[in-house]
């Protein structure tokens, strides 16, 4: 890049963060009385964009001072939490409060706090499983296992008998995920610290889709950070419903399969269910009709979550979408209070203007600085698993 389009763009971002320095500084009025209203400025929400979007720009361009005085605006305005405020007041270092040694930084939490509810949206797996968070090291979950308690008469002076019940407990370690969002020389000038907001949504559905794809799809190997999911062919225990001969494709599926499923799950698990499929089968749970033109499915959207027969419905693109497909499992039933989440200690980032990042549509590599673009590498550290596999069911479509 030539020094002067270089100092082209310093010009044109130093303009944006003025721009964003000057919505920071506007007054707050209330509407229809004409009073303003004072706030600490470093408390607001655009403050927190533009500093972080200056920590950004000077952990990339190597610029300590601007990097620091962002982050001691930041852990001033509450936006890293009360505590962190606390540490960095007394400690006097408000820099290595959010930067550690090797140039990582936590996202604000109310940033954080954006992409994990954005996260919520998109995905399906924090809105079932039973999620712990800020976990550091494993987390043991114990659980039941055998014989179920069971009471039985007892005559006067008799002997009560006992049923050996089990417990066994899952391990879960958060282990390392991460994507890298990347952005154009364009976008940044044009939107300044704004194009955060983009950055939080795309760091938010990559996250949940590896969250989702976990649930569902983990195989137990690497690529799933040895997560087994709940249609791996290794997780014995969960149930199955295989359509009737001929139904080759999920929109096959009618009421009495979901019924059936239900009926299936261990008694003792069959509050709390959930039924996941694909997107695409919401038209088919809407529209499907008996020969007579009645609906088939008591489809209700009227509350926060759609429900099928009562059951709440929810859709991941992870699962196979309509169209044939044979012997294939598309859907599940599933209890998520024992599948259970560990979340670590939060989102690290680094942002990048040089190097390359391999391109997820097309495989290829892009090049940072000759394509003129920015990155941001977000860390996030999560392990999920299941106690008791009865509590789950996978539809499948028929071989033929």
């Amino acid at each position: 890049m030539s020094n002067s389009l270089e100092e082209k763009l310093e010009g044109l971002i130093d303009q944006r963060l003025e721009a964003a320095k000057d919505q920071e500084d506007a007054t707050d009025v209330v509407p229809d009385s004409g009073a303003q209203v004072t706030t600490d400025k470093l408390e607001r929400p655009q403050t927190r964009d533009a500093q972080t979007f200056r920590l950004l720009r000077g952990l990339a361009r190597g610029n300590q001072r601007q990097a620091e005085s962002a982050a001691e605006k930041l852990v001033r305005g509450g936006h890293y939490g009360t505590d962190a405020a606390e540490q960095a007041r007394s400690s006097g270092d408000y820099y290595s409060t959010v930067v550690n040694a090797d140039g990582q930084f936590l996202l604000p939490t109310e940033v954080r706090q954006t992409i994990e509810e954005l996260a919520d949206q998109v995905g399906v797996a924090r809105q079932v499983v039973n999620t712990f968070s800020q976990i550091t090291g494993t987390l043991r979950v114990p659980g039941a296992s055998g014989a179920e308690t069971s009471a039985s008469a007892v005559a006067e002076g008799g002997t009560i008998t006992s049923t050996k019940r089990a417990f066994e407990a899952v391990e879960l370690n958060p282990q390392k995920w991460a994507t890298v969002v990347p952005w154009t020389y364009e976008a940044e000038v044009e939107m300044g610290a704004r194009i955060l907001q983009d950055v939080n949504r795309a760091i938010a559905r990559a996250f949940a889709h590896a969250e989702d794809d976990s649930m569902l799809n983990g195989d137990g190997s690497a690529t799933y950070n040895s997560i087994d999911g709940i249609l791996s062919g290794s997780r014995s225990g969960v149930g199955q419903l295989t359509l009737a001969s001929g139904s080759t494709a999920p929109e096959d599926i009618d009421p009495d399969d979901i019924i059936v499923a239900r009926n299936e799950i261990d008694p003792g698990a069959r509050q709390n269910l959930t039924l996941i499929f694909h997107p695409d089968m919401e038209a088919v749970f809407r529209t499907k009709k008996d020969d007579s033109g009645e609906y088939l499915f008591m489809y209700n959207d009227d509350g926060d979550v759609d429900t099928i027969n009562g059951i709440p419905v929810l859709y991941t693109e992870v699962l196979p979408a309509t169209g044939e497909n044979t012997g294939t499992d598309f859907g599940v039933l599933v209890n998520g209070d024992y599948w259970h989440m560990a979340l670590g200690q939060g989102l690290t980032t680094e942002e990048a203007r040089t190097g390359t990042v391999e391109d997820a549509d097309t495989g290829s590599d892009i090049n940072l600085f000759t394509q003129d673009l920015r990155a941001l590498k977000v860390r996030s550290f999560f392990d999920m698993d299941a106690n008791f596999n009865s509590a789950f069911m996978k539809f499948t479509t028929a071989a033929s």
